[in-house]
């Protein structure tokens, strides 16, 4: 190892608005660490220009940028930074929205060091009234994508089927999970080099369960810590207009039934499409009724973006593919 024992990264796509308080931050939590760390920007082509601005405002003080020339995903975004931040045995991940607590950095390096097993940490995502976030969630699995999405986990909720869920308060040792959310990832090297890079099918959504998928395949253990701590503010990168919606759930249905026909099978995906779109059409039928107005407005939108992905499941663009998909690194890989 050359440089520092900590590569940083952090992918953005129109983050101006969060990128100057997320480096703050982390520049703070780097501070408290024995040899600094390697920071690197990697932004995806933002039509708000945060490279740009990121690199005039923040290259006098260490950090890298670079800017892509096309947004080619959150998986392309993360395997450029893996590619790019040097050679340390830890890599973090971090979106833009994101704060660190002063001592996050100190405390998940500390508790790698003290347990080497563990190939990947995840973080506590607290939103801004502190209540911790979606920081977790079991494997997916075709009944448990169904259940999401079948009105029933407003009945009962099985943590084994759970996709998503924050720490509860009382919770304040780690432990090990199935995935944790992407926004916090401290990553250790031989791991990575082990389970290999993000696979770019995923445009977003899945990508960072695919890969725990892959590395729960091999002796690395998956924990999240409740001590490494960051505020979130949360949809750094979206809107929050119908249409933008819509096409959010567009992204992640497609991204689910990838996952689900190269971990099970494209004919299992298909079936579990088919399930989910059913359930759909019953409960849209109840929501019309009047009952819970609003519901029934979040549901068509959900189902909307469920339908749009119709095509591309019954066709052979879905594969069953294990192999990561990389795409060619861009020669435009160069700091803005």
């Amino acid at each position: 190892m050359t440089g520092p024992r900590l590569g940083l990264g952090i992918i953005t796509y129109n983050s101006k608005r969060h990128i100057d308080r997320c480096l703050e931050s982390v520049l703070a939590a780097v501070a408290q660490i024995p040899g600094g760390a390697e920071i690197v920007v990697v932004d995806n082509a933002s039509p708000d220009e945060t490279g740009t601005y990121t690199a005039e405002r923040w290259t006098s003080q260490g950090i890298r940028v670079i800017c892509r020339p096309d947004n080619a995903g959150y998986a392309a975004g993360v395997n450029t930074i893996a590619r790019n931040v040097g050679d340390g045995d830890t890599l973090a991940i971090l979106n833009p929205d994101l704060e660190l607590q002063p001592n996050a950095l100190q405390v998940a390096l500390t508790y790698l060091d003290e347990n080497p097993q563990v190939g990947l940490l995840g973080g506590n995502l607290l939103n801004p009234q502190g209540k911790s976030e979606l920081v977790y969630g079991a494997l997916p699995s075709p009944f448990s994508l169904w259940f999401a999405f079948s009105g029933l986990r407003r009945i009962y909720i099985n943590p084994e089927w759970d996709l998503g869920r924050g720490i509860d308060a009382r919770r304040t040792t780690p432990f090990e999970v199935g995935y944790p959310c992407g926004a916090l990832w401290l990553l250790r090297r031989e791991a990575w080099r082990q389970v290999g890079p993000f696979d770019e099918r995923y445009f977003l959504y899945f990508e960072e369960t695919d890969w725990a998928t892959r590395c729960h395949k091999t002796p690395w253990k998956i924990m999240v810590h409740p001590g490494v701590l960051a505020m979130h503010e949360g949809g750094g990168s979206s809107t929050r207009d119908e249409a933008s919606q819509m096409q959010v759930h567009a992204r992640f249905f497609r991204s689910a039934f990838m996952y689900l026909a190269k971990h099970y099978g494209v004919s299992t995906a298909r079936r579990t499409y088919h399930a989910i779109e059913q359930t759909m059409v019953f409960k849209s039928a109840i929501l019309k009724s009047g009952v819970a107005r609003r519901m029934g407005a979040d549901q068509s939108v959900i189902r909307a973006g469920l339908l749009a992905n119709k095509t591309f499941v019954m066709s052979d663009a879905l594969s069953a593919d294990p192999t990561p998909i990389v795409h060619t690194p861009s020669p435009a890989e160069t700091p803005a």
